[in-house]
């Protein structure tokens, strides 16, 4: 039975450290907002990529996300590495049994290591483009300001074209998310994941070309909602959170 038990762990090795992903986005998320709104002037519409201490507070965000995101997975990959060694000695019927309840779709330790490794390029790859596309963004709107706009940032012609162009800094990092949504459809055969990457994808497509940017008000400062960050935070936050706990519960793994 022992060995059937290491078999047994396997099962939340990669869920776990989705859920894990999830939170500690969530939470980066959530700070790098409270700072902003607690340290953001009333009334100002400039973006606060444009704030040198806002980049700044986000470069360390970023740092941090990235290296606790490879510490879950480095850990969960050397806790599946301990099930591989032992897969060939369990019994297979046993195994089916305690590993594959109500027929759901059986994953051997190999393969939970396989996407637990492209988990974990995914989210490491996508705070890292994150950030990249965060400043080479910044950099493009500095310029176009210099240019075009002159040096006051709360025009309306300035806030259109951040709106328009803004979906371009999230394009790499929901397409990553996408894939890996997908990829796990494929290795579990279930339809469902698939069918959610199509409409991750159309969803931020409709946004990246309708919807406009609005401006909220809340607590006597004025708050910039562009729909494709909203999107794209969603989806590394509560949708990975939402995904974990449905390979958790629907495929054991």
């Amino acid at each position: 039975m022992g060995k059937i038990d290491s078999y047994k762990n396997k099962k939340l090795i990669l869920s776990d450290s989705l859920s894990k992903a999830a939170f500690l986005n969530f939470l980066c998320v959530l700070v790098g907002a409270g700072v902003r709104f607690i340290f953001r002037h009333a009334e100002e519409l400039r973006p606060d990529m444009q704030d040198i201490n806002f980049a700044l507070l986000g470069m360390v965000i970023a740092i941090v996300r990235v290296m606790l995101t490879a510490v879950i997975f480095m850990m969960a990959n050397r806790r599946i590495k301990a099930v591989i060694a032992n897969e060939g000695f369990a019994d297979p019927d046993k195994l089916k049994e305690e590993m594959n309840p109500a027929g759901s779709t059986l994953l051997t330790a190999y393969s939970t290591r396989q996407l637990l490794q492209v988990w974990g390029v995914i989210l490491v790859a996508a705070n890292l483009l994150q950030e990249f596309c965060g400043r080479m963004y910044q950099n493009a709107m500095d310029q176009l300001q210099s240019y075009y706009i002159g040096e006051n940032m709360v025009s309306n012609e300035a806030v259109s074209v951040y709106n328009s162009t803004h979906g371009f800094k999230y394009i790499g990092m929901i397409t990553a998310l996408i894939i890996g949504f997908f990829v796990t459809g494929v290795f579990l055969n279930d339809r469902k994941l698939m069918v959610l990457s199509a409409v991750m994808m159309v969803a931020f497509a409709i946004a990246f070309g309708m919807f406009q940017m609005f401006t909220l008000k809340f607590a006597d400062r004025s708050i910039g909602i562009v729909w494709t960050a909203v999107i794209y935070h969603l989806t590394n936050t509560v949708v990975l959170f939402l995904f974990s706990q449905y390979t958790r519960k629907n495929h054991h793994c």
